[in-house]
């Protein structure tokens, strides 16, 4: 097979630090090779390429594209939209490390964006920022399903954007003392909540807990919790709070979770 023919009959195509940039277009431009030539094209890497800006309709070349890797480039735009329905078969995206400023994701976001029927993933991370209060809505895309927030300083947690889609909320190590318990109902797909290693004192998870029909792990780990009972931990409809290293008292309103502790050890009775 000559070289011409093994290109039009790859399935997997990696251009990586390479030079795809056509010389009549802008600097930073992507033009892609005509569909012929690309028809069977399943695989195409283009990490580390300084792509700037791409003309998305021309990922019509690529009909029967399945993965896309686009990451550690200078794209501040995607538009997905006006080719998605020419790619039946695109399953995964990959926009981490980009400018994107609108579009699937805004700053502080590493993304990985399946499309159609496969599962979709994107995170974002806003660590070690000083960060006062969590993002605003604005700054986080509406489709979020992981939002790790760790090493910052919220101290009043009191603003929670809404977030329809989110299902794991991590805020470990930022000095929270108080949180706005109500104010959780913004994320009604919330799944796993990480507030491990704060100053966190009281607890009331019981009123929102109607709201938050989804959750199912809190984690609540090395803070300053001296008592706390089983409603406000919204228990019995969460599956499992992680209370470890907590300064509990050893007092009656504490009574339930002893006895729950002798029950782990095998002490109670059938």
């Amino acid at each position: 097979m000559n070289t011409q023919s093994a290109f039009v009959a790859s399935v997997v195509l990696t251009w990586m630090s390479a030079c795809i940039v056509d010389c009549a277009l802008p600097q930073g431009c992507m033009k892609l090779p005509p569909a012929r030539q690309l028809k069977n094209l399943t695989s195409l890497n283009l990490r580390w390429d300084d792509i700037e800006i791409v003309d998305w309709l021309q990922l019509r070349n690529l009909p029967a594209i399945e993965y896309l890797q686009m990451a550690h480039n200078k794209i501040s735009h995607v538009n997905l939209g006006v080719v998605i329905k020419y790619l039946p078969n695109l399953g995964a995206v990959d926009f981490s490390s980009n400018r994107i400023k609108s579009g699937i994701t805004n700053n502080g976001c590493e993304v990985t964006e399946s499309i159609g029927n496969r599962k979709q993933v994107v995170s974002c991370a806003f660590v070690r920022l000083k960060l006062k209060t969590l993002p605003l809505e604005s700054e986080i895309p509406a489709n979020v399903f992981h939002l790790h927030a760790l090493f910052n300083d919220f101290a009043n947690l009191t603003y929670i954007p809404h977030l329809p889609n989110l299902q794991h909320l991590d805020l470990k190590f930022n000095n929270i003392e108080t949180v706005s318990w109500m104010s959780l109902r913004n994320m009604p797909s919330l799944a796993f909540l990480y507030l491990s290693f704060n100053r966190i004192s009281h607890v009331d998870l019981s009123e929102v807990i109607k709201n938050l029909t989804k959750l199912q792990f809190v984690d609540l780990s090395s803070n300053m919790i001296t008592s706390v009972s089983e409603r406000q931990l919204g228990l019995p409809f969460i599956k499992q709070v992680n209370l470890n290293h907590n300064p509990f008292r050893c007092d009656c309103a504490m009574l339930w979770l002893m006895e729950k502790l002798k029950c782990l050890q095998g002490h109670c009775s059938s």
